[in-house]
C-alpha cells in the first residue's frame, strides 16, 4: 500500500452510473484510466486492498448516516470520498447530519468547485473541453 512506498490503490464505486459501459467508454475517451483505480458497480464488502474509496453516490448506494459511520469505524485506515446529490440550497440530500461526518465539503456548480470545512475555505475553477 501507499505506506510501503507503493502507489495508493483506490476503488470508485460507480453506483450512480448503473453500469460500467458508459463510464468505461468515458475513461477510455478521455484517457484518464489508472491501473491503481478499480471501477466497481457497487461498494465492495472487503476494502482491505484499497487506500481510498469513492462512493458515487451516497443516495444511490442507500447509505444512511449510520452506514457511513460504520464504514469509517470498520476501516479507520482508509480515506473515504462520499459524493452527494444536493438540494437547490447546495446541501446534501437527506439529513444535514452528513455535514458533520466530512472533513471537507466541496460544492461544484457551473464548473467552479468551492470547498469549505475544518481546513478552511477554498475555490478552484474546473473546466472540461
Amino acid at each position: 500500500d501507499a505506506k510501503n512506498g507503493e502507489p495508493p490503490r483506490g476503488v470508485y464505486a460507480s453506483i450512480e452510473e448503473g453500469g460500467r459501459g458508459t463510464l468505461d467508454e468515458r475513461i477510455s475517451r478521455l484517457g484518464v484510466g489508472n491501473p491503481n483505480m478499480v471501477i466497481s458497480n457497487n461498494l465492495p464488502a472487503d476494502l482491505s486492498d484499497y487506500d481510498f474509496i469513492i462512493t458515487d453516490s451516497v443516495s444511490r448506494g442507500n447509505l444512511d448516516l449510520g452506514a457511513m459511520q460504520r464504514l469509517k469505524e470498520d476501516w479507520p485506515d482508509k480515506n473515504f470520498i462520499f459524493l452527494f446529490h444536493t438540494t437547490k440550497d447546495g446541501l446534501p440530500r437527506g439529513t444535514n447530519q452528513f455535514l458533520h461526518e466530512v472533513d471537507v465539503l466541496v460544492n461544484v456548480k457551473d464548473g467552479v468547485a468551492t470547498a469549505t470545512g475544518r481546513f478552511g475555505p477554498g475555490e478552484m475553477e474546473v473546466r472540461f473541453n
